[in-house]
């Protein structure tokens, strides 16, 4: 593999409820990448793509002079622009990447300006490749799994329909670990439900305190709005003193209940964070758009006087039911206590790189049109409603992209744009729903060390065609990172073959894919693989 790997493409997905439900033929994805001329040089000079990727190239002239944009392909055949640019002024054109990996030239053909050194590359990379080897099947839809730091090496396996089961040496202890069947919201839509058991984490001394907690939704409690869907639970649980496999059912503490207006936007997931607190992923509520019923006029994602929306963060360890971490941005404001980050339409799944600065991703799910992953910061606004991903977002017109728009949030702060963003399949793009990942810290595969490796639920909404893709951070650039499908050594035609929903990080770094065959918690298709250096 290229040593320069890490700077790669750009695919993904999401809208309708967790996903987009785009059907139909798609124009061909083009991914767009802006070029600055200036005198004599280019920015970038380097421009990464995959074998056969189409490109939408923008030649921007920041110059004072005439400039112009030519690639050289083997053999003498050319890509250009229809004619040259003058100063200020923008052209575009579309083109195919070659197949073979490998650098080709891209140059100003203006006068003596290549001659200049007004050059460039433009880097095929070899397509990477992985394996999957499954480790478990029979399950209805796993969508987390845990790894206690106690030196048993079982493996905590998360059903969407309410159950953890552990695996121990390859093997399913029986009975499962905790059963929530009887908690849950009642009967859930097999044919697709974003409603279940969705977040689990260990406390950071579970060794030693036997303490873990769980997101999952819950009837409507009483008191909520009659006209809301259901009440979504952060509860903590403990170790069942007599059997270490078991979790005590009797042992729940409702630490947190938010009442959600739809089904949908639950968000779930729960991660530790090297400052020990708990971080809390929750949904914008659904409704699409971020408006209808229990949404505030300014949306959930963009008011900060209620929960949803926003990445939560308390201290797990204070008074009950928790406390409010000193340095939360929003201290003392009505409501916003708990808030680290909002600007959110459904963070599902994010993760802590466990190496590096620790930083935290989160794959937020798009509407129509735009996917993105974010670096989360605090006190960050993510621009949701107001814009999708890197564009304006109007929600009186979600299929187009309005010209203008806010850079700011309802307190005049900036919003901050993701670090990755793909088209969905409504929108021209490769795939549905973003599903958030982790940055590789692991030894099996060094080739994508410290690169950040995330998904796509699928590509159509019938069928189960989901993907794993890799992008290389770029902390000092505030261009997009690009990033590459990875080829499933393992799998027909190189492809995953199933619904992605989730991915996990054992103690080592190493990396894990939740699948399964449907699109909603219902049947025994779920699996969990472990992903691998790629078979022969």
């Amino acid at each position: 593999m290229s040593p320069i790997h890490a700077n790669a493409l750009n695919l993904l997905a999401g809208a309708c409820l967790l996903v987009a439900c785009g059907k139909g033929d798609q124009p061909a994805f083009a991914r767009a990448i802006e070029v600055l001329a200036s005198e004599y040089t280019f920015d970038p000079k380097v421009i990464v793509a995959a074998p056969a990727e189409r490109l939408e190239v923008t030649l921007t002239n920041v110059g004072q002079t005439v400039h112009d944009l030519s690639f050289e392909w083997p053999g003498g055949e050319r890509s250009a622009l229809a004619g040259s640019v003058a100063p200020g002024q923008s052209a575009s054109m579309i083109l195919t990447a070659p197949d073979e990996p490998g650098d080709y030239g891209f140059y100003c053909p203006v006068g003596d300006h290549r001659a200049r050194g007004m050059v460039g590359t433009l880097t095929v990379l070899e397509r990477p490749e992985v394996g999957l080897t499954e480790l478990l099947a029979g399950l209805t839809a796993p969508v987390t799994l845990g790894f206690p730091d106690d030196g048993s090496g079982r493996m905590f396996v998360v059903d969407q329909i309410g159950v953890i089961h552990i695996v121990r040496d390859g093997t399913q202890l029986q009975p499962p670990f905790l059963d929530l069947r009887d908690r849950l919201y009642p009967d859930l839509d097999e044919s697709y439900d974003e409603r279940g058991l969705l977040g689990f984490a260990f406390h950071p001394q579970f060794a030693s305190n036997g303490r873990f907690f769980v997101d999952y939704s819950a009837p409507l409690r009483k008191g909520a709005p009659k006209d809301y869907d259901h009440t979504s639970h952060l509860s903590e649980f403990r170790l069942d003193p007599d059997h270490p496999d078991r979790a005590d059912p009797g042992s729940e503490r409702l630490v947190m209940a938010i009442d959600q207006p739809q089904q949908v936007h639950n968000g779930g997931t729960l991660a530790f964070g090297p400052d020990g607190f708990l971080y809390i992923s929750r949904g914008d509520g659904g409704g699409g758009y971020d408006i209808g019923v229990g949404h505030p006029p300014l949306g959930n994602g963009q008011d900060i006087t209620t929960l949803l929306g926003s990445i939560l963060r308390i201290d797990i360890d204070g008074p009950e039911p928790y406390a409010i971490p000193a340095d939360n941005p929003f201290v003392g404001q009505d409501g916003a206590d708990e808030i680290f980050a909002y600007g959110l339409r459904n963070a599902y799944r994010m993760a802590f790189d466990r190496g590096g600065d620790h930083a935290l991703y989160a794959g937020d799910v798009g509407q129509n049109r735009w996917e993105e992953v974010s670096v989360i910061e605090r006190g960050g606004n993510y621009g949701w409603n107001r814009r999708e991903g890197t564009h304006c977002f109007d929600p009186g017109r979600p299929n187009e992209q309005p010209t203008t728009c806010a850079t700011t949030g309802p307190r005049g702060e900036p919003l901050i744009p993701p670090v990755i963003e793909f088209a969905n399949t409504a929108n021209g793009g490769p795939g549905q729903a973003v599903i958030g990942g982790h940055v590789y810290r692991g030894a099996d595969l060094p080739a994508l060390t410290g690169d950040y490796i995330f998904g796509s639920w699928s590509r159509t909404f019938n069928d189960p065609s989901g993907a794993i893709f890799y992008a290389a951070p770029r902390p000092d650039s505030d261009s997009l990172w690009p990033m590459q499908k990875l080829r499933i050594s393992t799998g027909e035609d190189g492809e995953l073959g199933h619904y992605l929903l989730g991915f996990a990080e054992d103690l080592e770094g190493e990396l894990y894919v939740l699948t399964n065959d449907r699109r909603g918690p219902g049947g025994d298709t779920g699996k969990v693989f472990k992903i691998t250096p790629p078979n022969p």
